[in-house]
C-alpha cells in the first residue's frame, strides 16, 4: 500500500481517514476534501504518506497534484455538524464510499497533542524515483518550512 522505500510505521494505527473543510483557502476559495493518510517512516524519520485525496473543486485539485504532488481526485466530500457530532461523507460518482463521525466539541485535546501531528513530514508518491538499477531514493517535504509557528 505504500511505495518503497517507505515503511509502515507499526507504532501507530494502520491508517487514518480525514475530512477537511476549507471555507476560505488562500488562493483557492471554498472547498472540502477527504483522504487516507498512512503513518510511515523513511530512513528512521517518521511521517505520513498521503494515499488518496478527494476534493469538490478543480482548482485545488490541480494545484495539489501539479505543485505539491498529492494524489487528488474530483469527488463530493462533505463535513457538517449534526446536533453534537461532526459528520463527514464522501460520494464518488453515485456511490457513498466513506462516512465518518466524531463527537463535536466533546473536550479539547490540547495544543501539545495536536502539534505532534501538525508538524509531521508528508511523503508523496511523486517524491520517489526509481533508477534503472532499481535503487530507490526519496525526498521529503517538511510542512513546517511552509508554515509559520
Amino acid at each position: 500500500m505504500v511505495p518503497e522505500p517507505l515503511e509502515l510505521d507499526e507504532r501507530e494505527a494502520l491508517g487514518k481517514y480525514e475530512f477537511i473543510r476549507m471555507p476560505d483557502s488562500n488562493g483557492f476559495g471554498d472547498y472540502t476534501e477527504s483522504g487516507q493518510v498512512i503513518p510511515v517512516s523513511f530512513r528512521g524519520r517518521r511521517g505520513s504518506y498521503t494515499h488518496c485525496m478527494f476534493l469538490n473543486d478543480e482548482g485545488p485539485i490541480a494545484g495539489g497534484r501539479e505543485l505539491w504532488g498529492f494524489p487528488k481526485k474530483l469527488a463530493q466530500p462533505t463535513l457538517r455538524t449534526e446536533i453534537d457530532a461532526l459528520v463527514g461523507t464522501l460520494d464518488y460518482g453515485p456511490l457513498r464510499v466513506a462516512t465518518g463521525t466524531i463527537g463535536y466539541k466533546h473536550r479539547e485535546a490540547g495544543w501539545r497533542k495536536s502539534e505532534v501531528h501538525l508538524w509531521r513530514r508528508t511523503f508523496c508518491s511523486r517524491s520517489f524515483r526509481m533508477s534503472t538499477a532499481r535503487r530507490a531514493s526519496a525526498s521529503w517535504s517538511n510542512t513546517t518550512s511552509r508554515m509559520s509557528r
